[in-house]
């Protein structure tokens, strides 16, 4: 049916009766306009005609650190066989064209010195979206305050470890011990190698995603990770959304002892040491507030010291400001940590 005589084919339209395609993992595509008119005849001679393109589905992306629910910028990603890259925005967003079954993503971050990270993931459906956890490695250190050639107290750094090179200083050294993050929990370094290990690739749908009005949940993610009590940190306001990954101050630990010869400490007490950078000297007159509540907690004398607490019920970390009219400002505040021992503790401020 359909030949006008031998070898010939009427002069109809091939796919009249076609209006869109469906293909099971793609988006459903309606006829190109230039073959809706085709011909049974014209489809003979050329043989073959594309007549749609079915587009692949939308694959959202959202990259977050390994354990917190919180996004990563600016990172590179690509699926080589799809010929398939971006990077990810403000938000830790990126979109992919992905056609259908398994894909190795590749996560790359300029900050981070390991190369590419390696995640699996299926693509099943039009638009689906991907929480995915990128592994991350850290640089960690310390560096010790030294005064008239002995070691007062030490700084200890984290920071992204494509940053170890700006480990400066005399006496700067590797770190290796436990390391805590706020959901992950005690890791550990090993000379000065700090791995936060990616989990799988998790599905999520609208309602699960992370809102768009909370990008990076305000949190820089170097603010995340402590060390062991007993320390003393500058504190850091909630707003601080910086992911720059340069490195930023774990904290300060006192080399014992900063206390004179002659101070009568108790065992249980813990001590605010108020001292020059420049030559250990004690500074007198600094007034001690505590945040919240808000109440003043002692000024240090002529040796610049403070019996800060004395009950260890009472040792919970907290927000100390320290005034005084030597400070830029006059004033500065420091996050306390001290341990939960009824041991004697030295917690050091340093003026520069």
């Amino acid at each position: 049916k359909g030949t006008t005589g031998v070898g010939q084919l009427e002069n109809v339209e091939a796919f009249a009766a076609l209006r869109r395609l469906w293909a099971r993992g793609y988006k459903p595509a309606a006829l190109e306009p230039q073959v809706r008119g085709c011909t049974m005849d014209l489809l003979r001679k050329r043989e073959c005609i594309e007549i749609a393109l079915l587009a692949a589905p939308d694959v959202r992306i959202e990259v977050v650190m390994p354990g917190e629910m919180l996004r990563l910028k600016d990172v590179r990603v690509q699926v080589e066989d799809e010929n398939q890259h971006g990077k990810t925005d403000q938000e830790g967003r990126c979109t992919l064209s992905l056609r259908p079954g398994e894909k190795v993503l590749k996560l790359r971050h300029p900050a981070f010195a390991s190369g590419w990270a390696e995640q699996e993931l299926v693509v099943d459906g039009l638009a689906p979206i991907f929480r995915v956890p990128m592994t991350l490695t850290f640089a960690v250190w310390r560096s010790p305050i030294i005064i008239r050639g002995a070691v007062f107290a030490w700084e200890y750094w984290i920071a992204g470890s494509a940053f170890a090179s700006q480990r400066e200083g005399e006496g700067c050294e590797p770190y290796s011990g436990p390391v805590f993050a706020a959901q992950c929990g005690k890791l550990e370094a090993i000379n000065g190698k700090l791995t936060l290990k990616a989990g799988t690739v998790e599905p999520v749908d609208d309602t699960e995603t992370l809102p768009r009005n909370q990008p990076l949940h305000n949190t820089d993610p170097l603010s995340l990770f402590s060390l062991d009590a007993p320390f003393v940190r500058p504190h850091r306001c909630v707003g601080e959304a910086d992911q720059g990954w340069q490195p930023r101050l774990l904290c300060t630990r006192s080399e014992p002892t900063l206390l004179p010869c002659s101070h009568s400490a108790r065992p249980c007490d813990l001590l605010i040491c108020a001292r020059t950078r420049c030559c250990g000297i004690g500074v007198a007159g600094v007034q001690l507030d505590r945040r919240d509540p808000s109440e003043v907690v002692g000024v240090t004398g002529s040796d610049g010291v403070c019996i800060l607490e004395s009950s260890v019920k009472c040792r919970q970390p907290q927000s100390i400001r320290m005034s005084h009219p030597a400070l830029k400002d006059g004033e500065e505040e420091f996050d306390v940590f001290a341990a939960n021992t009824l041991e004697q503790m030295e917690l050091p401020m340093f003026f520069d």
